[in-house]
């Protein structure tokens, strides 16, 4: 099995198990509702992208940031070697307050 830096396990009501499938950079799921697949209409897009950087210091990291409808409701950021494999736990987790995002 390849391994992912962003994976998605997904569940429904009509799975006996769930599935499963994995993303590099970025990924982008859009949930559509409706009557079936020729009369859905889009209900929302979430998207995770990753991103590895350097800083000033030489000090090497790994950011995720997760947005909801454009908006970026969690950036997870790691430590890093020089070939950006992460090392541990994350130094950084922010979340947005999303009961405050405007709903249009």
């Amino acid at each position: 099995m390849n391994q992912y830096p962003i994976w998605h396990d997904v569940s429904a009501c009509h799975y006996k198990s769930s599935k499963s499938y994995g993303g590099r950079n970025n990924s982008v799921d859009t949930i559509y509702v409706g009557r079936g697949s020729q009369n859905s209409h889009k209900l929302i897009s979430h998207s995770t992208i990753r991103r590895e950087y350097t800083d000033i210091d030489d000090n090497h990291y790994v950011e995720f940031n997760h947005f909801v409808a454009g908006a970026m409701i969690t950036k997870v950021v790691f430590e890093a070697d020089r070939n950006y494999k992460i090392k541990g736990k994350p130094i950084t987790v922010i979340q947005a307050d999303i009961r405050r995002v405007a709903i249009t």
